[in-house]
């Protein structure tokens, strides 16, 4: 006897890929030695917008974004090694105020303050 799968189950196996990809916006490298993560922050009257996080020393100077774009989106993209499974970062916006990804859950710094942590597919 022959199984059938609803469609919307199809459905959902169709999108799950997609939908990933959108939400995460992280490729991994076709031979796995990379991940590319992307940022992607609206600020339109910020000066200037750098990500600050675990995976670049929480230097201010080394991974800025470029914008912002006719939205007022700044974006980003960083490679982090295949096998990190989470990273945490924060907004520095004109050098001077630290602003949580408000697309990611925010959890402890363990200073009294907020980092957003983004897990790796």
């Amino acid at each position: 006897m022959r199984k059938i799968i609803p469609r919307f189950v199809w459905i959902f196996l169709y999108l799950l890929p997609v939908s990933s990809i959108l939400c995460c916006n992280e490729v991994r490298a076709a031979n796995g030695a990379a991940a590319d993560v992307g940022f992607l922050f609206f600020a339109p009257a910020a000066k200037k917008v750098d990500v600050i996080g675990d995976f670049n020393s929480w230097n201010p100077d080394s991974t800025p974004l470029q914008g912002p774009d006719a939205a007022g989106n700044w974006h980003a993209s960083v490679s982090v090694p295949d096998n990190t499974r989470s990273i945490r970062y924060d907004y520095l916006v004109d050098g001077k105020t630290v602003i949580p990804d408000p697309a990611y859950p925010a959890v402890s710094d363990d200073f009294g303050g907020k980092n957003t942590l983004r897990m790796m597919p």
